[in-house]
């Protein structure tokens, strides 16, 4: 009701589904279709006075006993208004990851197998899987043992929804693309890069789910290091209209984030790691465990070892129940009197100099750097491109529509997962029994973080909790 039907909306009223297109809901609650109708229709969007009903008219709902019930998507099938399975079909799995295995071997036998195709490249079928992929390395790879049984590597889409937000895809076009900023994205201009995530509300009612996994394997192992594969991959990037073959240049970009990912030194606590856990976490009823040790904010720290980016430290931080909502990439240029690295006295004698690529709440590109005043001392000077709308609402729309495209960049490839839990698990192992430094809702996460993140990155960690725990057991 939140992001996958107001999407599909979106695409229908800007007629980007294709002509006879048809919505089918699979779940085990029993509903109807008119009653799947009545509760969608507060949450659709309306444009131009377009009303949700002509879409309304093509979403259909089947109710099975289980996410493998052969019997329940045969009747999916049969109502199809296709013959010889001359169509495309896209699944969209918003289910448990322990469920993905059972489900696909049934879509795969209804839809996959039973019904051969005469045209197989006139046709495709395909399957979006949403996160969480596993929980370390080993739940990953028994995941992805398990679905390549049933579904071929070109069939799957690992759907991160950062993915689809407008200014995360305009990352790579920010540094290929432009020449004033082309040349600033590596080590030669570049003291830090912080990625950060901050939210202003806690686990409201999704503690149950949040507390089997915490920050570190919700935010920053998929959505924030993302991110940070498109800010650090090799500028072997091309503009999609400048490519000879799209397809290629889609696994480029690809390969191009996992040759960052297998450059990367994997980090470990304490040394690169620094928890938090909010006040009154605990109240929310569905976590049974009130003495959870789960952390709801985590600083990370990364170096990536190789030509472009040795010795710059990538910073990821991410937090709930935090002063403000934001997700923005935020690169700490090196000063031009102080090339080997920015130190305590530097940071408070001079005001630093950054590139900031906002990505939520709303859109903006800023520069900020230091100018002389008339009294010889420094000050500020920021310019920034501001967008004119909120952009995070409909990247399911877009990621949606990429899929149908087989646009696989905007989608997590297997090797690139697989290498990401390669990285996170041995730090995951280290602080599963670490008790986590306490923070106040609405502050900026715990003052303790000061003393991974450089003061020149905390100068807005300014009001520190006072509550102070130890940070071991």
């Amino acid at each position: 009701m939140k992001k996958t039907y107001p999407s599909l909306c979106n695409l229908f009223f800007n007629q980007l589904l294709p002509p006879n297109t048809v919505i089918w809901g699979y779940g085990r609650t029993d509903l109807t279709n008119s009653l799947l109708r009545r509760r969608l229709r507060p949450h659709l969007p309306s444009k131009n006075n377009l009303s949700p009903n002509n879409f309304l008219s093509v979403c259909h709902y089947q109710r099975g006993q289980s996410y493998n019930d052969i019997g329940a998507f045969q009747k999916i099938r049969r109502s199809l208004p296709f013959s010889n399975d001359e169509f495309n079909i896209l699944f969209y799995l918003a289910i448990p990851s322990n469920l993905f295995h059972q489900t696909c071997s049934t879509i795969n036998c209804v839809f996959f197998k039973s019904f051969p195709i005469k045209s197989p490249s006139s046709y495709w079928k395909r399957v979006v899987l949403e996160k969480p992929f596993g929980r370390d390395l080993s739940t990953y790879q028994n995941l992805s043992e398990n679905l390549s049984r049933v579904l071929q590597e070109n069939q799957m889409f690992r759907i991160d929804h950062y993915l689809g937000k407008q200014m995360a895809r305009s990352i790579p076009y920010l540094r290929f693309n432009h020449p004033w900023t082309k040349s600033i994205w590596n080590r030669k201009n570049v003291q830090r890069v912080l990625i950060v995530m901050k939210e202003d509300f806690g686990t409201e009612g999704r503690g149950g789910y949040f507390d089997n996994y915490g920050i570190v394997r919700d935010v920053i192992q998929n959505h924030l290091l993302q991110l940070l594969t498109l800010v650090a991959m090799q500028p072997k990037y091309q503009s999609r209209r400048n490519a000879s073959n799209l397809k290629r240049e889609e696994e480029r970009v690809r390969d191009a984030k996992v040759e960052v990912l297998n450059a990367i030194r994997p980090p470990s606590y304490p040394d690169d790691c620094v928890l938090g856990q909010y006040d009154g976490y605990v109240n929310d009823p569905t976590i049974k465990n009130k003495n959870t040790l789960t952390p709801t904010f985590a600083v990370v720290r990364f170096h990536i070892e190789n030509d472009l980016w040795k010795g710059v430290p990538f910073y990821l931080v991410a937090g709930k129940a935090l002063n403000e909502r934001k997700v923005e990439v935020r690169l700490v240029l090196l000063d031009g009197n102080n090339h080997s690295g920015v130190t305590k006295s530097s940071v408070l004698d001079r005001e630093r100099n950054e590139l900031v690529v906002r990505i939520q709440p709303e859109s903006s590109i800023s520069l900020t750097t230091n100018i002389k005043k008339f009294d010889d001392k420094f000050t500020n000077m920021t310019m920034a491109f501001n967008g004119k709308h909120k952009v995070d609402d409909d990247a399911y729309a877009k990621l949606i529509l990429d899929a149908m495209e087989c646009r696989s960049s905007s989608f997590v490839r297997d090797d690139e997962l697989r290498k990401s839990w390669e990285i996170f698990t041995p730090l995951l192992n280290q602080i599963e029994n670490v008790m986590p430094y306490r923070y106040k809702m609405g502050s900026t996460g715990p003052h303790e973080a000061a003393n991974l993140v450089p003061e020149v990155v905390c100068k807005e960690m300014s009001h520190y909790s006072s509550a102070i725990i130890p940070s071991r057991l």
